[in-house]
């Protein structure tokens, strides 16, 4: 139906509930967006994110967040983009190691970063200024998290 381009593997994408913007992420560090329901047969997209290195996860909010997108990357960040501002973090939260899975159910944020550490951010807390995670702690796992849920 569409396709778009990232300058380096694309590591990750997700879709809006309505289907038709999708957000990805990859290792050439950006966040991109396209609107699938304008010219989809067009292969421009646009660069709403930066990170310093690759993006891991990427998600879409709804309406409680105001339709932010949500990044995780390797730099040992999660940063929260406003598809509306292209290049504008609006918030950002430093985590301990990198990112390498991550899942979103409003309004819990749950990450999965190496050396075994799951992270657990309420949203509601953290955009009113609460940057502090709910819940920290390590699996069991000996090997990295591949995937939390």
């Amino acid at each position: 139906m569409a396709q778009y381009k990232h300058d380096g593997p694309v590591l990750c994408c997700n879709f809006s509930k309505d289907g038709s913007i999708v957000v990805s992420g990859g290792c050439d560090n950006s966040v991109r967006i396209k609107n699938l329901a304008q010219n989809p047969q067009s292969q421009d997209s646009v660069i709403i994110g930066k990170h310093d290195m690759p993006v891991k996860e990427v998600f879409f909010t709804g309406p409680e967040m105001n339709n932010m997108v949500i990044s995780g990357s390797w730099d040992k960040t999660i940063r929260f983009w406003n598809p509306q501002q292209p290049g504008q973090e609006m918030l950002r939260l430093d985590l301990p190691e990198r990112v390498y899975s991550m899942d979103m159910n409003y309004p819990m944020l749950v990450v999965g970063c190496a050396e075994r550490q799951i992270i657990c951010y309420n949203l509601e807390q953290v955009k009113t200024g609460n940057k502090t995670p709910m819940k920290t702690g390590q699996t069991a796992l000996k090997m990295q998290t591949r995937c939390v849920a």
